[in-house]
């Protein structure tokens, strides 16, 4: 089968899934649209019962309009709570500064290395102690012995990545520059703008316009090795996306900010 059906079939998936989960939700706040609706019309039969051309029966007219147009974009249009990003940041950047920490005292200071969830059950980042390990463990314990030493870690951007995973069909490596940006910008909305080169084995991700560009600053600030030995949440999160989707280990090689964009470099292992 042509990739390129292959690729049409997978996005008809998707789309099919979020239509339904944006029903789900809709659904939600259904009730309280009939309601509403339900007295909107009462409240227009009154006054078209009672209309005497009067100050209060247009009122009455108006305020029945009014409420019936609140229950029709009730009913088609999903509410959603929003969270300021600079709230966001501030609840995620003492959980990422702390790895970082945590790391600097055990003296690892190695780059880390994105397993695939397809050799590890799940998406894991193994912080080698030193130098490029050997075999590198795909479960186990938090901090790891033997022939490769290091950590093994969930990544900082596993969130984002389970949550794209629930409204996204499965990573493709013949796909993946479409569907990073498509979910980056459309399905998570995390970046205005996403575009995706690959050079051999390295693929470049440039992000204009990070909802979190405010915690990506801090981190550059505070703990600048860490955008390169395990990233951000959002770097990180891009690098799940490609070792799910290539099937390798990633690494990342490079964080360069320009401006509004942040162009995060994975290398393949």
């Amino acid at each position: 089968m042509p990739q390129e059906t292959i690729l049409d079939a997978v996005t008809g998936q998707r789309d099919q899934l979020r239509r339904r989960l944006d029903a789900q939700n809709r659904w939600a706040v259904r009730p309280a649209a009939i309601g509403l609706s339900a007295l909107g019309i009462a409240m227009l039969i009154f006054w078209y019962a009672t209309d005497d051309r009067s100050v209060v029966s247009g009122l009455l007219l108006l305020a029945g309009f009014t409420v019936l147009a609140i229950a029709i974009v009730l009913y088609f249009l999903s509410p959603s709570k929003f969270l300021r990003d600079d709230v966001a940041d501030a609840l995620a950047i003492s959980g990422v500064t702390d790895v970082h920490r945590i790391l600097s005292s055990l003296m690892i200071e190695g780059r880390g290395i994105y397993v695939p969830a397809s050799g590890a059950g799940a998406t894991k980042v193994f912080v080698p102690a030193s130098g490029m390990p050997g075999e590198i463990p795909a479960t186990g314990n938090v901090f790891v012995s033997g022939a490769s030493k290091g950590v093994l870690l969930d990544p900082p951007g596993y969130g984002l990545f389970s949550c794209a995973r629930q409204i996204s069909p499965p990573f493709t490596d013949e796909g993946l520059g479409h569907e990073i940006a498509d979910l980056m910008e459309s399905g998570l909305e995390l970046v205005r703008k996403v575009t995706v080169r690959r050079e051999g084995d390295r693929i470049t991700v440039s992000m204009t316009d990070l909802v979190n560009a405010g915690l990506c600053a801090t981190i550059r600030k505070e703990s600048p090795k860490l955008c390169t030995q395990i990233g951000c949440p959002i770097c990180s999160f891009a690098a799940c996306m490609v070792a799910d989707g290539t099937r390798r280990r990633v690494r990342i090689e490079s964080v360069v900010v320009r401006g509004k964009t942040v162009d995060a470099t994975f290398e393949l292992l």
